[in-house]
């Protein structure tokens, strides 16, 4: 028997699996896509940057200013009965004509003109006074004691620090010229008193602002000294190593022959070893001198001393302290050594 023959039959085959791509090399692709993109951004951003600095100013490098003391070349002036000292500037200098110890003027050397075309010479000062005060009144009872109630009532002042003193500034008193005056206690309550004319506020002369400015730069150098042992002078100029010897030099001498004087209990001055600012070799010399004082060249006590600013040449210098009597001037040579950063006094010498 024949088999039965289908004709064109319809195959049922499974049907074909689709094809898929390798997962791996399509991670690859994607990775140097990425870092492509990424390199191009980078570089793209440094040529921008490029660009921009280029189109900045240059940077300069800015040095700080260095910071000087206006007063430092300035001349100081010691009060050796009531223990005080200012600078003053070089331009500037002592009146002697009517120098005491209570009372001093320290005059600028150079007058001005009011205006321009103005004859009569200007003239500025700084006057320096002792104000006792015995019944140990108030400030302001002080200093108006003597005027009339209605200047009291009318009286005001302020209180500041000057120094690292207290003060008392005020333009109440009576005065012609404009003056102001600022007035230091004292550790005993009394006064030193330091005024200066602006002449006229509303309509300023030629330099008187200037010469304002000056005086309360002279006020900024004020300060109180005292007869206590010399201390330790290291790395001080050597225009302050001389005035701060002469004057607890004299000021301790003073307070001796004053005490004695009145027959009050006296305590003697250290000896010239017991100060540190004097050299050894010095000392020995001084000490050998057998007639006036090697220190002061007399054998009376200065009523004030004034040291020049001092002329430094490498480790040496030199400077003149002027001592006086009256209106008389007695200048004496000090010269000074500089040895580990510290300025020693190596010679006094008596001028003739």
């Amino acid at each position: 028997m024949e088999p039965n023959i289908i004709a064109n039959p319809e195959l049922n085959l499974p049907p074909e699996p689709k094809r898929s791509l390798p997962k791996l090399p399509l991670i690859f692709v994607g990775v140097i896509l990425v870092a492509t993109f990424m390199l191009g951004a980078y570089l793209l951003g440094q040529k921008s940057m490029k660009k921009t600095a280029a189109n900045l100013p240059a940077q300069t490098t800015v040095k700080p200013t260095p910071i000087t003391d206006p007063t430092a070349n300035w001349k100081i002036y010691s009060n050796n009965k009531y223990f005080y000292s200012i600078t003053y500037p070089t331009g500037w200098s002592i009146d002697t004509s009517n120098q005491t110890p209570e009372y001093l003027t320290i005059r600028l050397n150079t007058t001005y003109p009011q205006s321009p075309g103005d004859v009569e010479p200007i003239m500025y000062w700084v006057n320096l006074t002792y104000v006792q005060n015995s019944n140990s009144l108030t400030f302001k009872n002080l200093v108006t004691k003597d005027l009339p109630q209605n200047l009291k009532d009318n009286f005001t002042y302020s209180t500041e620090k000057i120094n690292n003193l207290t003060a008392y500034r005020t333009t109440s008193l009576p005065s012609q010229l404009g003056c102001e005056w600022v007035y230091f206690p004292n550790p005993d309550n009394n006064y030193i008193s330091v005024n200066f004319c602006l002449y006229d506020k509303t309509k300023p002369f030629i330099h008187q602002q200037e010469n304002y400015d000056l005086f309360n730069k002279m006020l900024a150098t004020f300060k109180f000294t005292t007869s206590a042992s010399p201390t330790d002078e290291t790395a001080k100029a050597p225009t302050s190593v001389v005035n701060d010897f002469y004057s607890a030099y004299v000021n301790c001498n003073r307070k001796y022959f004053d005490d004695l004087s009145k027959g009050s209990s006296t305590q003697k001055c250290p000896s010239l070893t017991s100060y540190p600012v004097l050299k050894a070799d010095l000392v020995s010399e001084l000490s050998a001198v057998k007639q006036a004082d090697p220190i002061l060249c007399a054998q009376n006590i200065p009523t004030s001393i004034n040291v020049d600013q001092a002329i430094t040449s490498g480790n040496t210098a030199i400077t003149t302290v002027r001592t006086f009597y009256g209106s008389s001037d007695n200048p004496i040579k000090v010269s000074l050594e500089k040895q580990n950063n510290q300025w020693l006094i190596s010679d006094i010498t008596c001028k003739q």
